[in-house]
């Protein structure tokens, strides 16, 4: 997240706008990690209940392939919602 300190005189309007950007922006990158939890969360089940094969290198490949398809829908989920947003210029992520 970008910082800013403000330096003497600088225009209430112009800090009002700053903090509002910034909230928006947090919210923006809140929701982002919001997909990342869902991704580990569902990764994590889909990992746990891979059927068993008759090798483990078969069980550790097909749970990989489950695993990385649900990261893989989150990542898509990321950049599909970067460009709905306009990377959240249109939630109000905009400065100035």
């Amino acid at each position: 997240m970008p910082s800013w300190n403000p330096p003497r005189g600088t225009s209430p309007d112009v800090i009002a706008r700053w903090n509002a950007y910034y909230r928006a922006l947090e919210r923006h990158e809140q929701q982002h990690g919001e997909h990342g939890k869902n991704a580990a969360r569902e990764a994590l089940a889909a990992v746990s209940s891979t059927p068993a094969a008759a090798a483990c290198p078969d069980t550790d490949a097909a749970a990989n392939r489950r695993g990385m398809a649900v990261i893989e829908r989150w990542r898509q989920a990321d950049v599909d919602y970067d460009k709905r947003t306009s990377h959240g210029r249109t939630e109000g992520a905009v400065f100035p």
